[in-house]
């Protein structure tokens, strides 16, 4: 899509085998993306955060991968583009948001009461903190 923005300051563009092949691959994505919420194929992973002071867990980030049964899992460097632009980033973060949060709740393998989740998700960079009764 990016191609189409630069050939906004000309007056046309050759359409080349690569943009044919990069669009239908975006059409492609754009497409499997409206259902992988009902599909089930958002996975997160959890990441511990370590102090390099005392080497002590500060943290734990929930990267979130998509799990494409018939190509495997997929890096958001190749989905998370097309979700921002298609629309779809935002349910797709609110279920982050929700599954990190839900996780949390019932307790990760770490004591999730001392230190907060932060989320790297689809259109969030943010810091959750979330009260458990003790």
């Amino acid at each position: 899509m990016a191609w189409l923005a630069a050939s906004a300051r000309e007056d046309y563009q050759t359409a080349t085998p690569e943009i044919i092949r990069a669009e239908q691959h975006w059409i492609e994505i754009e497409t499997a993306l409206r259902q992988v919420l009902e599909h089930g194929e958002l996975l997160l992973f959890y990441r511990p955060k370590i102090s390099m002071v005392n080497h002590r867990i500060t943290g734990i980030e929930a990267l979130v991968r998509w799990d494409r049964r018939e190509k495997g899992i997929i890096s958001p460097l190749a989905f998370i583009p097309v979700a921002e632009e298609s629309g779809q980033i935002v349910p797709s973060g609110s279920w982050v948001l929700d599954d990190a949060c839900a996780r949390q709740s019932r307790g990760l393998s770490l004591d999730a009461r001392t230190f907060p989740l932060r989320l790297i998700s689809p259109g969030y960079n943010c810091t959750r903190i979330i009260l458990l009764k003790p």
